[in-house]
């Protein structure tokens, strides 16, 4: 079956929900001279607690024990296919690897969604991100960074006709006083009783998406560029 989504919105010691979204501020000058605002640009990380780690990580080093018990066995009986027992023992280490049952590997895909009225439509210049547990993850907790990666990693990264490397260096921005979501699957690659694929940006194999819904604040900072297509309907 498809792996279940996992993800779950951390909680304080009480059991009450925390905001997962940590934000890049901007100060912006209000009305009264004395004062200043933080103004929330854009999201910039996700804060989320994966609740099947324990389960999925004690899983995958039981796997490997019982693999490499078993082959320890077959090796000092005579039984360890082309390798003596000499050799597997030599060998062990690369044996433990190729004769293991799994290793966790969480895939993590990230999108963003701009609603509008009743529903919810892609931002069609942004980029899905898809990382792995091992690169964003302590003991089941995951920080999921949205921007200020590599350029395959960067939600806000454009794309446009003819081919996208033309746009690397281009951010799209959110607009102001808006409705967006973020969705948040998870792909379990290696557990053996979970859908797998060779693609591992295919949907087919990704869990129910998590959604997390935001608004942004009375700040624009769209080009004119932007702002034309927005209004356009191109993006």
């Amino acid at each position: 079956k498809t792996t279940p989504n996992a993800f779950r919105i951390p909680v304080n010691e009480k059991g009450k929900e925390q905001n997962p979204l940590e934000w890049t501020e901007v100060t912006n000058s209000t009305k009264s001279k004395d004062t200043k605002a933080a103004l929330r640009y854009k999201p910039y990380q996700i804060k989320l607690m994966d609740v099947s780690h324990t389960m999925i990580s004690a899983m995958a080093r039981q796997s490997r024990k019982f693999e490499i018990d078993r082959e320890e066995a077959k090796a000092a009986n005579g039984q360890g296919g082309t390798q003596t027992p000499k050799e597997y023992t030599k060998n062990k280490t690369a044996a433990e690897k190729d004769e293991s049952g799994f290793w966790k590997a969480t895939n993590v895909r990230v999108r963003l969604k701009e609603i509008t009225g009743r529903f919810a439509r892609n931002i069609r210049p942004t980029h899905n991100i898809f990382t792995t547990g091992e690169e964003s993850t302590i003991d089941g907790m995951y920080d999921l960074m949205l921007a200020g990666q590599s350029k395959d990693k960067d939600l806000y990264r454009a794309s446009g006709p003819i081919k996208d490397s033309w746009w690397d260096g281009y951010s799209v921005e959110l607009k102001k006083k808006q409705k967006y979501k973020l969705l948040v699957s998870m792909y379990q690659d290696g557990v053996p009783f979970y859908k797998q694929s060779k693609d591992k940006k295919s949907s087919s194999a990704y869990s129910k998406e998590l959604e997390i819904n935001f608004v942004t604040d009375d700040l624009d900072k769209r080009g004119l560029m932007q702002k034309f297509l927005n209004w356009q309907g191109r993006w």
